[in-house]
């Protein structure tokens, strides 16, 4: 590649992923912590649960939010942990407000909601709280989520509805988010009597993903699919009924097989023929004629350059329920077969996505159907002309029981030459950015990359970052359609791909998260300064652990100083935190190192604990001083990151 086409190829990309004001998702993680662990969840996990603890402090959120606030339109302070156990919360809310962010909002279990950080939420601007609450009832609320009390959200919710209605607030808006399983699929409709009781307006459900290790295969919704279509349409049906919640995301229905497919109304794409129902009641005449109606909303413009797949989407409704929303064509020539009735040539049918348009639902409350009216078809690059510059016109038409067809919208296709709009099948690391307790950078949650993109702390330049080779490969691959292995079965997608037996299978983290742990406890100078001891504890819950020390140098890699030996006490505590790790009891350690072996000057020293896989985590880092063979200085250094890399993130 020429240098002027690594330029146009570097301008290309960038304008797919512009960074200007109020342009970008920005989530956060300012705690790596949890107060609870759900079965489910990796805070099951011993080495998640019991990592060592990492709050953003107050001084680098405000270097962050100074650099990325005023590009998001939307911003998450939390996004895989719980955010409420950061002592600094209420803090960074406080930071975050003059930002005036359209969307700020977070996820959380709401167990440490108090009435002053409630009252924080309202003064602070927050949009929405986002509820973790797998279960609607008592008992399987308690089951799922070990170590939460029911009675203690219930209540902590009706607090915050409270304050709301002192401050005279509608926001922040609650939303609950349930993981569907086969334990909760009888309840899902009480969710909605949940949310009415504790002023939530919105529901989120998603299938659940089984990770290795916990044992919730079983309760995989994939394994009985009669009973979840069952289930999220009653619960869709109860929303309608209740005209205050709203559903914003529900994972499509099962496609199902011979006569149990077919007893489930709406549960399958319909055949062709239309399905005759009963005459409409007198007075509702005038309803029942009503033809279906909606929008296509993008490609936004009318006239469209495309070289590859192109995405359709918009929504549909109507009084007979829309069974299909399907893509027509103009023929391309005389004596091409067409439909009889519309002289159009089908392209195919659209895929309709539950619960993806609450802007829709709300604006049409009276028709039952309205949590299904978003649509998505993706034209495919072959049906483009195969001359560049040759037009393609379409036509969206919908088509409701009754056998009613309605046209949603047209669009002209002209074929662009290769480099031109390309399809994005994900947009997330072109719009999104992700930083976790530590400052590691992903473009996502659910990119799960072994090692991170960058590091962040505020003091460097987002800019430059956000344009790196790691975030900018990532792009060029999703412009290829060469989608590396974390987004096959995206944990973001599996709600749209319910029938790609993939996404349920169970998901292998449980090695990547059993990376060593341990705390460096204590630095001690003896012999008169010739000694340096360092001492702590460290296990790994899988397999044997080394802990070594190393010399960070600015113009060098690391240098090995040693290695610990075993210290011959034993760590009670450590084994009462690690009841399952066999090693706990045993985990304490020793090293000495001498100030001859480090020489006069200024040493940046890190301990770090090695497990057999070379999966390594920091204990501590310390700044030494030695003079005259002598260590004069012992002082707190804060982590360096020096390729070592961090696998808090599996593959």
């Amino acid at each position: 590649m020429s240098v002027a086409d690594a330029r146009g190829e570097e301008s290309w990309l960038a304008q797919l992923a512009p960074l200007g004001p109020r342009q970008i998702t920005v989530l956060l993680d300012v705690s790596n912590k949890c107060n609870i662990r759900c079965r489910m969840c990796y805070f099951s996990y011993d080495a998640v649960f019991h990592r060592k603890s990492r709050f953003l402090e107050p001084a680098r959120f405000r270097d962050i939010a100074a650099q990325l606030f005023p590009l998001a339109h939307t911003v998450y302070l939390s996004a895989g942990s719980e955010p409420l156990t950061s002592p600094h919360f209420e803090e960074l809310l406080r930071i975050a407000a003059p930002y005036r962010v359209p969307d700020l909002k977070f996820l959380t279990n709401g167990l440490l909601l108090t009435p002053s950080l409630s009252r924080a939420l309202v003064e602070c601007g927050v949009r929405q709280i986002h509820v973790s609450m797998d279960g609607a009832r008592r008992e399987t609320y308690e089951w799922a989520r070990r170590g939460a009390s029911y009675d203690r959200l219930v209540a902590n919710l009706r607090e915050l509805e409270s304050i709301k209605r002192e401050l005279h607030s509608e926001l922040p808006w609650v939303q609950i988010n349930a993981t569907v399983m086969r334990r909760n699929l009888a309840e899902l409709p009480e969710f909605v009597d949940v949310a009415l009781g504790v002023g939530a307006t919105r529901i989120a459900c998603r299938h659940l993903m089984a990770y290795d290790g916990l044992e919730m295969e079983a309760e995989s919704p994939h394994l009985d699919k009669p009973a979840t279509n069952r289930a999220l349409r009653a619960l869709m049906q109860r929303a309608v009924e209740s005209k205050r919640v709203a559903i914003v995301n529900l994972p499509d229905p099962f496609a199902l097989d011979g006569a149990a497919g077919a007893a489930e109304a709406g549960d399958r794409e319909p055949d062709d023929a239309p399905t005759a129902r009963p005459a409409p009641e007198p007075g509702a005449l005038a309803l029942a004629a009503a033809r279906p109606f909606g929008h296509v909303d993008t490609p936004a413009e009318l006239h469209v350059r495309a070289a590859g797949d192109l995405e359709l989407t918009g929504w549909a409704l109507a009084r007979d329920e829309v069974v299909a929303v399907e893509c027509w064509r103009e023929p391309l020539g005389a004596g091409e077969p067409v439909d009889g009735e519309l002289g159009l040539v089908l392209l195919g049918r659209a895929r309709f996505l539950a619960g993806m348009r609450v802007d829709v639902a709300q604006r049409h409350p009276d028709i039952e159907q309205r949590y299904r009216s978003a649509w998505s078809y993706v034209l495919p690059r072959a049906e483009l002309p195969d001359v560049e510059g040759a037009l393609l016109r379409l036509h969206v038409i919908a088509r409701d029981r009754v056998g009613r067809r309605a046209e949603l919208g047209q669009r002209t296709v002209v074929r662009a030459r290769a480099d031109e709009q390309p399809y994005l099948y994900c947009r997330r690391p072109f719009d999104c950015v992700y930083i976790d307790s530590a400052g590691d950078v992903y473009p996502y949650p659910d990119c799960q990359s072994l090692d991170p993109f960058a590091h962040f702390d505020g003091s460097g330049d987002f800019k430059s970052l956000w344009r790196s080779a790691p975030f900018e490969s990532l792009r060029r691959a999703i412009v290829e359609n060469r989608p590396p292995k974390m987004c096959v079965t995206c944990p973001d997608r599996i709600n749209r791909n319910v029938d790609d037996q993939a996404f349920f299978e169970e998901r292998v983290v449980r090695a990547a998260y059993a990376r060593p742990l341990g705390f460096l406890e204590q630095v001690d100078a003896r012999d008169d300064g010739r000694a340096l001891v360092w001492s702590g504890w460290a296990l790994a819950p899988e397999q044997a652990v080394r802990v070594e020390l190393l010399r960070v140098r600015a113009d060098a890699g690391p240098e090995h100083l040693g290695f610990a030996e075993p210290a011959p006490h034993e760590r009670a505590d450590v084994a009462r935190a690690y009841p399952r790790i066999a090693a706990a009891r045993h985990s304490a350690f020793e090293l000495c190192c001498t100030s001859a072996r480090l020489g006069d000057g200024a040493h940046a020293l890190v301990l770090r604990a090695v497990g057999d896989d070379a999966v390594a985590t920091e204990l501590g880092a310390r700044e030494v001083t030695v003079r005259d063979g002598r260590v004069q200085a012992i002082g707190a250094a804060a982590p360096r990151g020096f390729g070592l890399g961090s696998r808090e993130r599996f593959v």
